[in-house]
């Protein structure tokens, strides 16, 4: 099972990302459809109320810390500014979602010793942490959305 994981994660794993590996669900593009247009019209907010106000980097940072960051942890509004700088067009290949998932796991079941009897636990072991993933990025998202809208708010 173990070489079976890392195999896959060859496939679906992408460590430095939110997402992970939920790159391997066709969840990833529903999310990121989900999420997409109202986090792109909060960062046209963001800045746009920034702008009008006259806010410095130093204001919404203490604005942050007060009504956000006691609750997230995070400590600058330049977390939130790096956060919702999303590349969402980007990706790393043109295979991606279900395509990525099915290629990893015929070539993995194909290529270890004595897993073909297993095949179908082990998938859906695996999919199981793509779901764990795709959940923990959904909710990521959501609370950058949440966090963004708070700003909004406060300076309307």
């Amino acid at each position: 099972m173990a070489d079976y994981i890392d195999c896959m994660n060859n496939y679906c794993q992408r460590q430095d990302t939110e997402y992970n590996r939920c790159y391997c669900s066709a969840q990833l593009a529903q999310i990121d459809a989900k999420h997409k247009p109202e986090i792109d019209r909060l960062i046209k907010e963001i800045l746009t109320v920034k702008t009008k106000n006259y806010w410095t980097d130093a204001e919404m940072d203490e604005y942050w810390m007060e009504t956000i960051g006691q609750y997230t942890g995070e400590n600058s509004w330049q977390n939130l500014e790096d956060a919702l700088n999303i590349d969402w067009a980007g990706t790393e290949s043109t295979v991606r979602g279900q395509q990525a998932f099915a290629m990893g796991h015929q070539y993995c079941v194909q290529h270890l010793q004595g897993c073909a009897y297993m095949q179908t636990n082990m998938r859906d072991a695996y999919r199981s942490e793509i779901a764990r993933d795709c959940a923990a990025y959904e909710t990521s998202l959501q609370q950058l959305q949440n966090a963004a809208e708070s700003i909004v708010e406060a300076y309307k």
